[in-house]
C-alpha cells in the first residue's frame, strides 16, 4: 500500500490488515481498500471490494477516478464509502450488476457506467463516472477507461 505522510488506513494506523479484513469479511461480508499514489495506474488512485463474490455472487467492484482532485482525503473516501455500500445495499436485494450496465440512483445527480476490468487475480466491475455533462469519454474522464479497450 502507497500512504501518504498523514495517512489513517488501517495498516499506518498500526493494525493487522489480515485480521482487519477478515474482520470486515466475518462483520460486513465484504471490504474495500484505497489506494493511492502516482505509481498506481491508471489514474493515481484506486478503490475495490473483496469478499462480494464470496459473500454475495457477485463481481466486486473497483474505480480509478481520481476523486482526491479538489477534495479532501476524507471527503474522497466518504464518497467512495457512499458508492460501494449504494451498490453492495442493491446487491443485499438481489439485484445483480453486470458489465456494459448503466445504474441509475448510485450518484444522485448522473448514471454510473460499469465495465469490465481485471486486477490481475480476478474480474472487477469498474464503476466509470461521468464528467459533469454526463459524458463518460475526454479529460480526465479517460483516465477511467484507459488501457480497458473501450472507445467512445
Amino acid at each position: 500500500m502507497i500512504c501518504q505522510s498523514n495517512c489513517k488506513c488501517a495498516v499506518c494506523a498500526g493494525l493487522d490488515a489480515e485480521a482487519w479484513a477478515a474482520e470486515k469479511m466475518e462483520s460486513v461480508g465484504w471490504y474495500q481498500h484505497l489506494v493511492v499514489g502516482e505509481e498506481i495506474k491508471p489514474a493515481g488512485f484506486n478503490a475495490h471490494t473483496h469478499g462480494l463474490s464470496k459473500t454475495y455472487n457477485h463481481p466486486d467492484f473497483e474505480i480509478v477516478f481520481p476523486f482526491n482532485q479538489g477534495m479532501s482525503d476524507r471527503d474522497a473516501e466518504s464518497l467512495i464509502n457512499n458508492v460501494f455500500w449504494a451498490f453492495v445495499n442493491r446487491i443485499k436485494e438481489g439485484e445483480k450488476f453486470e458489465v456494459a450496465q448503466e445504474v441509475s440512483d448510485i450518484i444522485k445527480v448522473f448514471n454510473v457506467l460499469l465495465v469490465a476490468s481485471n486486477d490481475g487475480k480476478r474480474d472487477l466491475l469498474r464503476v466509470v463516472f461521468p464528467d459533469p455533462t454526463g459524458n463518460y469519454f475526454g479529460g480526465n474522464f479517460d483516465l477511467q477507461i484507459k488501457n480497458l479497450g473501450i472507445e467512445e
